[in-house]
């Protein structure tokens, strides 16, 4: 993976008409603004330590004041592979500075994790880990997934109670020794292909449209690769 990269996707803008299915509007929900559109900033390999660098820090308040995203989503690697002395409590602290940004100015926003905040469940499990970011009043992530890293989150029309889209995020677990990564579980799977019947069910039959974030890609994203010889402009 790309290290010490903080890669900010921004204006991901999603007009969607309303769709069908009406259900009981709850108190705080992720929902379309008056304009039809919905704004989504991702944020992946923030790659920190509890000494948190205040550049990056200084770079997500600018991309948050200036965009003013309606959600933001932090997929994986929020933890640097390279953590000396590591402690339960410095991860809390370099999860919680992260966070910071988002929290004072109520933007909402979903996580899931990437390898490297994998390398450290000997020291705080993604059980724990994941309650850190649910203690922020504005960590909008749903408790009924598949891990603490793989669940869904419904966004709903400006009338705040007509579900018009659907975002999944999905724990891309581990590397496997062999130099890929072990993908998506069984598990992770199966609740997906349940919950995507579930929304489509309640939905009138009609699948409801969705985003799917994760850290690694998976790995027939090559298919659309073309390999080139070195040093040619714009390639990885």
């Amino acid at each position: 993976m790309i290290k010490k990269l903080l890669s900010l996707t921004l204006a991901i803008l999603v007009l969607i008409s309303s769709l069908c299915l009406p259900v009981s509007a709850e108190k705080d929900v992720l929902k379309f603004g008056e304009d039809g559109k919905f704004r989504i900033m991702q944020i992946n390999d923030f790659q920190d330590r509890d000494n948190t660098n205040a550049q990056s820090l200084a770079f997500l308040e600018a991309a948050l004041d200036i965009y003013k995203p309606d959600l933001v989503v932090l997929v994986g690697d929020q933890i640097n592979d390279y953590f000396p002395e590591v402690t339960a409590d410095k991860i809390r602290t370099t999860i919680s500075n992260q966070l910071a940004p988002i929290e004072e100015r109520g933007i909402p926003f979903l996580f899931t994790f990437g390898n490297h905040d994998r390398d450290y469940i000997g020291v705080l499990s993604l059980e724990e880990q994941a309650e850190i970011y649910r203690s922020f009043s504005s960590c909008y992530a749903n408790t009924d997934g598949a891990d603490p890293g793989t669940y869904n989150t419904v966004i709903y029309g400006k009338d705040g109670s007509t579900p018009v889209f659907n975002i999944y995020m999905m724990d891309s677990q581990h590397w496997n020794g062999q130099g890929t990564t072990s993908g998506v579980t069984k598990e992770q799977v199966e609740w997906y292909k349940e919950k995507s019947d579930e929304l489509k069910a309640l939905n009138g039959g009609s699948v409801l449209p969705s985003f799917v974030f994760q850290h690694i890609p998976v790995k027939e994203i090559r298919s659309f690769m073309k390999e080139v010889p070195q040093g040619t402009e714009g390639a990885l």
